[in-house]
């Protein structure tokens, strides 16, 4: 779970931006679990990872294939900002609430705001 697997920090990011500069386009399907024990870096946070660089063309992708962009500006990008590393922080949030909450609670949530939709 993205819960679980916790959030990737600059570190990661940063080790994972280095790593994909000195490589070759590659199947990201047939190199995930290697990269993964490569870089000690769980697959669900390499996938979010990936996206997070498309977003901020650090990478392109097509059919699967990571190529590193060569051509990105060089300005400083906050990655922990970008919309697909939101997303995954709420979603994190909502794996914590969900698994780690009372029924009573969720129950009490979920009535909650269906008055307010």
């Amino acid at each position: 779970t993205k819960y679980i697997a916790g959030a990737p920090t600059r570190e990661e990011f940063a080790m994972l931006y280095r790593w994909l500069s000195k490589q070759t386009p590659f199947h990201l399907r047939e190199r995930l679990s290697k990269m993964s024990e490569l870089l000690k870096i769980s697959p669900t946070k390499l996938k979010l990872m990936f996206v997070v660089f498309f977003e901020a063309e650090f990478v392109t992708i097509k059919d699967g294939f990571i190529a590193f962009n060569t051509e990105h500006s060089k300005e400083a990008v906050d990655l922990l900002t970008m919309p697909a590393f939101e997303r995954y922080r709420e979603e994190m949030q909502v794996e914590a609430f969900l698994n780690y909450q009372t029924l009573i609670d969720i129950k009490r949530y979920f009535e909650e705001n269906e008055k307010t939709s």
